[in-house]
């Protein structure tokens, strides 16, 4: 598993709105018989997390937003969909694709 903690940038509808951002990774592992061989392969990968972003105007956005994208201070970028959260924070996302750290 790996994860990311930092500072980043949530876009919405135009807007970007920074955020602390507590994220992890996994992939999966298949078992696969090809030719009387068994082995295991690597498989999708899923990432989520947390976001905090210190203000009610920004967790409603966020909350309330569809499809996002996430922008990490290395340059990497995903899309995630918020799966939970309040207003106070923090929001629960569940990302779409590959993680972006």
């Amino acid at each position: 598993m790996r994860t990311y903690q930092g500072r980043a940038t949530v876009i919405v509808e135009g807007a970007e709105y920074e955020v602390d951002a507590d994220l992890w990774s996994e992939s999966g592992h298949v078992r696969v018989a090809a030719m009387g061989d068994v082995s295991s392969v690597k498989g999708l990968a899923s990432w989520g997390g947390t976001l905090d972003a210190n203000h009610e105007e920004a967790c409603w956005n966020i909350l309330n937003g569809g499809v996002m994208r996430l922008q990490l201070r290395d340059g990497g970028e995903g899309e995630f969909l918020a799966s939970g959260g309040t207003l106070g924070g923090p929001v629960r996302i569940t990302g779409n694709g590959e993680p972006p750290f």
